[in-house]
């Protein structure tokens, strides 16, 4: 049989050159830890509907259209002892240089406010036009209400918009004025902060409990640490090929490497528990080594195959 084949040269290689196996595996290792790291998380809801479906491109063409209505408000909290003057100089300054940027369509921050004197005797008297700006009775906290040019769900936009409003208001030589901002754009950012943090928590988390239940089971620290390297190196390793291959993972695929830390384990049990078997017979692990890829390595080979045939069939469905 062909796999019979296979299996006894991948034996006869893996047993002759082990050291060089290691080594290139904990090297390899090293490079996907730095890859995986820039892995990015798109925490976006709607990228994970099906992009060629008609009813999704025309609710994602209507939002496009329509749904840019979300503003970027900044709250701007003057210290009692500031003139009002002085904060309309600033809020003049800061909605001219935010109208400057090309992430930014307009900035409002006050009204044209027309009254109507009838008792003047001169017609340019009758009319007054005032300025009314945005703030509170008290005059304690203004506003301003900054448009930009892409929907807030967009997150990598967000963060962009972010980045440049913020150094706006740094390079203004702004007086003790405090300046907060609120909206769709900050709420989005911070939930996909959030939920990008609780994701990588679940997936470590998961990894960790697998392997403490594999330690209860076992009682062998050795045994563990023979099993749990190679599973966080294929996890590494898949996360690495992810980065180049896609560039960034959703909500629903980066749970996978929690899944795989509960499927990948069972290779390593299944291996362990044979070599074991075979070393207690022949007390040489080269031997052993040999044995358990000609006996296990049969359901090893077809239990990886199944696997990953379940989650290949998802390339038939249509979403992301």
């Amino acid at each position: 049989m062909m796999l019979n084949t296979i299996l006894k040269k991948l034996s006869t290689f893996v047993t002759k050159f082990w050291i060089y196996i290691l080594i290139a595996s904990f090297l390899l290792t090293g490079i996907s830890i730095i890859f995986a790291k820039k892995i990015k998380v798109d925490t976006d809801i709607m990228n994970l509907l099906p992009g060629h479906d008609p009813a999704v491109t025309d609710f994602m063409e209507i939002s496009r259209v329509f749904g840019f209505t979300d503003k970027l408000i900044i709250y701007l909290e003057p210290k009692a002892e500031i003139k009002k003057d002085v904060v309309i100089e600033f809020m003049d300054n800061f909605a001219e240089l935010l109208q400057k940027s090309s992430l930014i369509k307009g900035v409002e921050y006050k009204l044209e406010n027309f009254s109507f004197n009838k008792d003047a005797k001169k017609l340019v008297d009758k009319f007054d036009l005032t300025k009314v700006y945005y703030t509170t009775p008290d005059q304690d906290v203004y506003l301003m209400f900054a448009e930009p040019t892409k929907p807030n769900g967009d997150i990598k936009f967000a963060r962009q918009l972010m980045r440049e409003v913020k150094s706006i208001e740094s390079n203004l030589l702004q007086p003790d004025i405090l300046i907060s901002y609120g909206g769709g754009y900050v709420i989005n950012i911070e939930e996909s902060d959030n939920m990008e943090k609780n994701i990588k928590l679940s997936v470590v988390s998961s990894i960790f409990f697998v392997f403490i239940i594999f330690y209860i089971a076992y009682r062998r620290k050795g045994i563990l640490l023979c099993v749990s390297i190679p599973l966080v190196m294929s996890i590494l390793w898949t996360l690495m090929i992810a980065y180049f291959v896609i560039g960034s993972l959703n909500i629903l695929t980066i749970a996978f490497s929690a899944i795989l830390a509960g499927l990948g384990i069972d290779f390593g049990i299944h291996i362990t528990n044979r070599f074991i078997f075979e070393f207690s017979i022949t007390k040489n692990p080269f031997k052993a080594v040999k044995g358990t890829l000609l006996t296990t390595g049969h359901g090893i080979f077809f239990g990886c195959m199944t696997t990953a045939i379940a989650f290949y069939a998802l390339l038939f469905t249509n979403f992301k």
